[in-house]
Formats: structure tokens, C-alpha cells, sequence
């Protein structure tokens, strides 16, 4: 369990399409005249180019800053939800951050899909159900913060549906873990939230700068 001062301005943070803050004058033309944004991208045939894609740029920022004890994998790590021999199903995710110290437990976990988020209505339910087995299997990698008198914990997933990159926070108490985890739990349910970050388009310039250091804080705060 870690004390977190991860900035809040992500669960604050417009939805709108990054980059389209009516201030900003620069353009990805005026940065690089030969810059062309493509209006639309041929159907992909196998979701592991998006899958490599996104950790390569993961990979890529985590490499540029020293000191930074994490490392961004492809691998397919599962998560059982369920006790002993009775597993209510199995989530297998498209990559994690881990590091060196713990090199088992997952710190943000990742999911890709080869088309737009718009197209596949139930990838939020898809992504819901890994959440709640990495809390179940991992119930400690979580990091803390307290909203007035109330503790909350909060972990991250980075999520990419073709040429789309979405942040997702998803944030529980412990009672929520206690109601996962617990056969007997008898009282009302609690719930967890998940926001939405983005989409953040890998095509503009502008919107990777803006992703760029959000993807970086996270990393450097999760694996030093």
C-alpha cells in the first residue's frame, strides 16, 4: 500500500479532444511543414500492432528519464477472480508496468483493441472485469490518497483502441475490497468508479506532447 501525491487533475480533467484548447495557436504544421493528419487509417488485421505500438511508446518516455526502476511488458498477464478451485472467470490483460522489486505485481495494466472505442461498446465492461480481478488478486497495489475524512484508493489503466490512447482511474475503498474478497460480506454492496480520460489521438503531435508527461509522472511515480 502506497501514500500517493499523484495529481488529482486527472479525475478533473476535460474529456475534450486534447489539444483543442482554443489558446493554443501552435499547430502540428507550424512544427513540421511536412505533417500531414491522416483522415483515416486502413482496418488493422491483428490487435498485436496496436498492442506493440502502445508499449513501444511506453517503453520509449520510460527510457528517456534515469532512476526509473520500472519496465513496461507485453506480457499477457491473467487475473483469477475467485477463490481455490472456484474461479468465477479469468481477465488477461495486454501488457503491465512492474518493477525490479516486485517484479510480479503489476503497477498499471494495460488493454488495446485493434478498432475505435466507439465500435466496441462492451470493452468498458471488458475493462471493468480486469480491474476487478487485478484488486482481487493483488489487493495491495493500489495507491492511497484521502478526500476529506475518507481514504481511497485508486489504480490506473492505460487503454488504446486503434489510433485512440484513454486513461482509466478506477477508485474503491476498502470496503471494496473487503466485498470482493469476502464470501460472508453481508452488507449493502459497495461500489467502484472508473473515469475516463481522453481520447488522446497517436496521429497529433499535439495531443502525444500533452500525453506524453501525464504517461511519464505515472510512471516515474509508480516505479521508483
Amino acid at each position: 500500500m502506497q501514500e500517493s501525491s499523484f495529481d488529482d487533475e486527472l479525475l478533473t480533467m476535460s474529456i475534450e479532444p486534447a489539444g483543442s484548447n482554443p489558446g493554443d495557436t501552435e499547430t502540428d504544421s507550424d512544427t513540421d511543414p511536412n505533417y500531414e493528419e491522416l483522415p483515416k487509417f486502413n482496418r488493422l488485421g491483428d490487435e498485436q500492432i496496436v498492442n506493440t505500438a502502445l508499449i513501444g511508446l511506453l517503453n520509449v518516455l520510460t527510457f528517456s528519464v534515469p532512476g526509473i526502476q520500472a519496465h513496461w511488458s507485453l506480457q499477457r498477464k491473467a487475473f483469477k477472480f475467485g477463490e481455490g478451485d472456484t474461479t468465477l472467470y479469468e481477465a488477461r490483460t495486454d501488457g503491465h508496468l512492474f518493477t525490479g522489486a516486485e517484479p510480479l505485481a503489476s503497477k498499471i495494466i494495460v488493454e488495446v483493441k485493434r478498432k475505435p472505442r466507439a465500435w466496441i461498446p462492451e470493452v468498458s465492461m471488458q475493462e471493468t472485469a480486469q480491474m476487478v480481478a487485478w484488486i482481487f488478486t493483488e489487493p495491495d497495489e493500489h495507491q492511497q490518497f484521502r478526500i476529506g475524512p475518507e481514504t481511497v484508493y485508486r489504480r490506473f489503466l492505460i487503454s488504446q483502441d486503434r489510433d485512440e490512447i484513454y486513461l482509466i482511474v478506477a477508485e474503491y475503498d476498502s470496503e471494496y475490497i473487503r466485498y470482493l474478497r469476502e464470501p460472508s460480506y453481508t452488507s449493502n454492496p459497495p461500489f467502484m468508479k472508473m473515469f475516463l480520460c481522453g481520447p488522446w489521438r497517436v496521429w497529433k503531435q499535439s495531443h502525444i506532447r500533452e500525453l506524453g508527461p501525464i504517461l511519464l509522472a505515472m510512471t516515474t511515480q509508480l516505479g521508483c
